[in-house]
């Protein structure tokens, strides 16, 4: 399992706890500053393996003492990124003892907070060899936290084992999923979850599926949708332009149901009818349309060649919104990833955030942009402008990017000096 879901399993929050203490200067309660020191001295380029070490004898001493469930995850954390480094050293004994290590502290974690998801998560990552372990770890992690990261790796695990049991538990998961969520893009995206299961299992297992199970869900999601009504405000965006975002959304994400054509042609009316002098809600069919295209299949996407055109057409008409007055965010936003070229997209980001400063959104995309093309200088400014503007909950998406991004900038300047 790579170290990515790893990570993902520290940046979960922890219960209340009653003994405090302090690890290597971070309170044990301040998740971001424990975060900042395992990337500091453990998992980031550049740090060494006795940092790590160092790093995972505090965190025993931390969690002997207090038991605390933030300085055990930390150190299960710190073992199994060293299980990491000895194997990347192909010391197989090294790496074997430090993986059982993590293993015993998680254990005894979970022992301790059974509402500990990172715990689970990483109890599955550690017995990923044994699928069946792997399984009842994820099980524990979705009873206590269902997020769709969680309900796709069990999911993924159950469809491997190819039983017809584990085929109707994962029906049964994803069908739970869908009847919980209110209208709107997250059911539908959990009914097209339901809709490639089905389909794949009717091409790829030998246990007899139903062949009516399909049908009864497109006509479960045909009702939940109010899918007559969404054609009808597509069929004339003018007269609905105050319900047609929704209607775009729920077309272009239904197309694994409906086809692509109901969100294609519905974007191409909802652009024309904006482009219209006389249009008075010109901007919030602009805007629609926009989000809409984001929400399309891309043109890579489709094989009917016409609907390929006719995206190509969209794009061209998008570009023109600006004569038009209707060069709002949301249809920059849609012109920058219809571009063709990385400088294009970054002039347009470049753009949003001139208009919106404010925008933390706008500049931790631009940031990435500039990571991605090596501007280190600019990418470190607009991702420290990024982190001080998101929400705290936000800023794991932030700091990998922005701890590289100086690791880069400073061995730049090595060479150069």
């Amino acid at each position: 399992m790579p170290a990515a879901l790893a990570a993902i399993a520290i940046a979960a929050l922890v219960p209340e706890e009653t003994a405090r203490a302090d690890v290597l200067g971070c309170d044990d309660t301040n998740r971001r500053c424990i975060d900042d020191l395992y990337f500091a001295r453990c998992a980031e380029r550049g740090t060494t393996r006795e940092t790590c070490e160092a790093l995972g004898r505090e965190a025993e001493a931390v969690w002997t003492a207090t038991r605390t469930t933030t300085a055990g995850e930390l150190m299960g954390q710190v073992y199994y990124q060293l299980a990491e480094l000895a194997r990347r050293a192909d010391d197989e004994l090294v790496e074997r003892d430090y993986l059982d290590r993590a293993r015993a502290v998680y254990l005894a974690i979970v022992d301790a907070d059974e509402e500990s998801v990172a715990a689970y998560v990483m109890l599955a990552v550690l017995d990923s060899e044994n699928p069946d372990q792997y399984v009842a770890w994820m099980r524990k992690a979705v009873a206590v936290d269902p997020g769709r990261a969680n309900v796709r790796f069990l999911t993924s695990a159950l469809m491997n084992q190819a039983t017809e049991e584990a085929f109707v538990e994962v029906i049964d998961i994803l069908q739970g999923q869908y009847d919980a969520a209110p209208p709107g893009i997250d059911k539908w995206q959990w009914a097209a979850a339901i809709h490639d299961r089905l389909s794949f299992a009717e091409l790829a297992f030998d246990f007899p599926v139903d062949p009516g199970a399909l049908a009864e869900l497109q006509t479960q999601v045909r009702r939940d949708s109010d899918w007559d009504e969404v054609l009808a405000v597509l069929s004339s965006p003018s007269a609905h332009a105050e319900d047609v975002e929704s209607a775009l959304e729920t077309a272009c994400t239904l197309r694994t149901f409906f086809g692509t054509e109901p969100c294609i042609n519905g974007i191409e009316r909802t652009v024309l009818a904006a482009r219209e002098p006389s249009e008075r809600n010109a901007q919030v069919l602009a805007d629609a349309a926009a989000r809409g295209i984001r929400l399309a299949p891309s043109a890579g996407m489709i094989a009917d060649e016409e609907l390929q055109a006719t995206r190509r057409q969209l794009a061209v008409w998008l570009t023109e919104f600006a004569d038009f007055g209707l060069d709002s965010v949301p249809v920059l936003e849609v012109i920058g990833r219809m571009s063709e070229t990385r400088d294009r997209w970054i002039e347009v980001r470049q753009e949003i955030v001139r208009r919106e400063p404010g925008n933390g959104e706008a500049r931790l995309q631009l940031g990435e942009l500039y990571y991605g093309t090596e501007r280190w200088t600019e990418a470190i400014d607009e991702l420290e402008r990024a982190r001080e503007l998101l929400p705290e909950d936000q800023r794991y998406r932030i700091d990998p990017y922005l701890r590289q991004a100086r690791y880069e900038l400073d061995a730049s300047r090595s060479l150069i000096q």
